[in-house]
């Protein structure tokens, strides 16, 4: 599928109209692998600031699995500078170079994006995913009041609801499945898996070519062997 740049470029009449997508650019939660109550991504989408471009369509997250924390810091340093400093292919850096894949839903499985603009009003939305329960707190995706039920692994481009090899569980993550990154875990008497998510702003042009942003890093969560 081609891809077009977080800045396109629309010639109509002989005049230039330039396409650009406004990146999410802040969270509210900053993940924590030690304090379990705050292992849960939580974000403001940019509604607001995309909501004069008719081609803004909504948001999309994509994800990787890591064992080891060196190399998912790596990897997401990697992105980030890609994102800040060649905006154009960072989508195709993530995709074909990192190796990442989107993020579904149990209830949004086959709809794009992820996570629809939200018309008429344009407000911004609160996301807010936890993979893995903890005491009170339960695994959740929600987009301002709507459920999404659980987050949801792609695997060779699919997703499918009532099956565990979908699911974000420790012993459901293998060696050699398309979203892992495998390597020597930190420590091998307490084994973790780290989901490190980046955020894209989606549309589509008139031609429905697909259109992304710049991509946010809205952190990382943290799956133990319990």
């Amino acid at each position: 599928m081609t891809v077009a740049a977080a800045m396109a470029i629309l010639t109509s009449c002989g005049l230039d109209t330039y396409i650009y997508l406004y990146p999410v650019s802040q969270y509210y939660n900053s993940p924590s692998e030690t304090d379990l109550i705050r292992n849960y991504i939580s974000f403001p989408t940019e509604d607001v600031r995309n909501a004069s471009t008719t081609y803004f369509k909504g948001f999309e997250i994509y994800y990787r699995i890591y064992n080891n924390k060196e190399t998912r810091n790596s990897d997401a340093s990697s992105i980030t500078y890609q994102s800040t400093n060649y905006p154009a292919t960072v989508y195709s850096y993530i995709i074909n170079t990192k190796k990442y894949v989107r993020l579904d839903a149990a209830t949004r499985i086959g709809q794009y994006p992820l996570i629809p603009k939200n018309a008429p009003s344009y407000a911004n939305q609160t996301v807010k995913i936890r993979l893995t329960d903890y005491q009170d707190y339960i695994k959740c995706f929600t987009v301002d009041t709507a459920d999404y039920g659980l987050a949801l692994r792609t695997l060779d481009g699919e997703s499918k609801n009532n099956n565990a090899n979908y699911t974000f569980v420790f012993d459901e993550i293998n060696d050699g499945d398309v979203d892992v990154t495998f390597g020597t875990f930190d420590d091998i008497s307490d084994k973790k898996f780290y989901v490190q998510m980046f955020v894209l702003t989606y549309g589509y042009d008139e031609g429905f070519k697909p259109l992304y942003s710049e991509a946010y890093n809205i952190g990382y969560l943290t799956i133990r062997d319990d």
